[in-house]
């Protein structure tokens, strides 16, 4: 029998079985059980010479020492003549809403990012709580569920539309894209219910939830032209680490955060690539362009500290480029430039959208899906590319060009496409 470690759980999450149970070889009563793609945490005991058995939870939502530790508080209640299967009944008739989610971010979360967390942690403060929270579990049903989407995609959450922050308050508006979210999340802590078995079934399954469009915003060459004339505009000369964050991130096509965290240690100068020791994907090796290359140096000379981003005030990276961002997209300038060309205005364009136009414009230049998705990370390569620690040249040379391309839109400069 092996022991429920870590490393195990690895070697078993992609297997399915119809019906397969690991037996622990320390704590005997211990067990994980296999049915399809569902994989849970099991106890098994005997109580008044019947054999009962009580789910624990998800081998990806706890730890082996989280569910060792709660085992073992279970087998001494167990030992002292007390059912747990008693104490999921009475605590089905008294938790509500609100408790559950305070039980599910607590113990239920451990397979996700702490960027995921705080989003989850929103949804569940600004909207679940104040329009279910204090509905009983035992008595929650569909309806209820589908009036709180209702509320959320109408912006009728008054109790929760003002959240005070260090700085300022957080407004809070709904709308479809976050009721649809906010019942995805909630049929999650619902599932995470019924693998602790303190409920039969998940109310919000059967929740018709809004049909929401992708956003696929992205700059045009042109458009890049009009930024990059606006990053040099007069009105933005003292914002150096928000301009050059925002041609980083259209050379590279990086996510915000790798960008805005981005350590000197991180960066391959020799092999032209980023060293990710996390991502959204996980650790990462990300290749970038001749021009994303020579940002980085020159702001290396310049820049004595860890981050290549680093914070105005105090210690860490920097984080105002969001609001300096949305400034540069949503002002017009009023005297416009040399040329009197058409300023930047674009008041729907985000920073990841930035990432969006790294792609558009590689499609432009005739890369494919595949080479696209290389230079941008996304996690569809082989399983053994994630062992390698060398750089794919091709991505390289597909960068570079990519990067140039945009380097000189912004610079002002008419491209020609080029035959690879």
């Amino acid at each position: 029998m092996p022991k429920l470690s870590k490393s195990f759980i690895n070697q078993i999450k992609d297997l399915t079985y119809k019906d397969k149970t690991f037996t622990d070889d320390e704590i005997k009563k211990l067990a994980i059980r296999i049915q399809g793609n569902k994989k849970s945490w099991i106890l098994t005991y005997r109580m008044n010479g019947k054999q009962e058995k009580i789910t624990l939870g998800s081998i990806f939502e706890r730890t082996p020492d989280d569910i060792r530790a709660e085992a073992i508080e279970l087998l001494d209640m167990i030992n002292k003549g007390i059912n747990p299967k008693d104490q999921c009944n009475k605590a089905l008739n008294i938790l509500t809403v609100s408790e559950l989610c305070d039980l599910y971010m607590a113990e239920g979360v451990a397979h996700k990012k702490a960027s995921t967390l705080a989003i989850d942690n929103g949804r569940i403060t600004h909207h679940i709580k104040p329009i279910i929270g204090n509905i009983r579990l035992s008595e929650l049903n569909t309806g209820d569920i589908e009036r709180m989407m209702i509320k959320i995609m109408n912006g009728d959450v008054k109790s929760a539309q003002e959240q005070c922050k260090k700085r300022g308050r957080s407004r809070v508006t709904g709308g479809h894209e976050a009721a649809n979210r906010t019942v995805q999340l909630l049929s999650a802590i619902l599932n995470f219910a019924r693998n602790r078995e303190l409920l039969d079934k998940n109310p919000a399954k059967f929740v018709k939830r809004p049909k929401t469009q992708a956003k696929e915003t992205f700059l045009t060459p042109q458009d890049i032209k009009l930024l990059g004339a606006t990053l040099k505009h007069p009105f933005y000369c003292d914002k150096k680490e928000a301009i050059n964050a925002i041609k980083l991130l259209l050379l590279t096509g990086c996510r915000k955060n790798e960008i805005l965290s981005l350590r000197w240690d991180f960066i391959d100068f020799d092999n032209q690539c980023f060293r990710f020791p996390d991502t959204k994907t996980g650790k990462q090796n990300r290749v970038f362009g001749t021009a994303a290359l020579k940002l980085l140096k020159e702001l290396q000379s310049k820049n004595p500290s860890p981050w290549v981003f680093p914070a105005t005030k105090g210690s860490g990276h920097y984080i105002g480029l969001p609001k300096i961002f949305n400034r540069i997209c949503s002002s017009k300038l009023e005297d416009d430039f040399a040329d009197n060309a058409t300023t930047f205005y674009k008041p729907d364009i985000t920073l990841h959208s930035l990432r969006h136009t790294f792609a558009s414009i590689s499609n432009l230049l005739g890369y494919n899906d595949f080479t696209i998705a290389g230079m941008l990370g996304h996690h569809i390569r082989s399983t053994t590319a994630r062992y390698s620690h060398n750089v794919d040249s091709a991505l390289i040379s597909a960068a570079n060009q990519v990067s140039e391309y945009i380097n000189n839109l912004l610079e002002g400069y008419d491209n020609e496409l080029i035959s690879k």
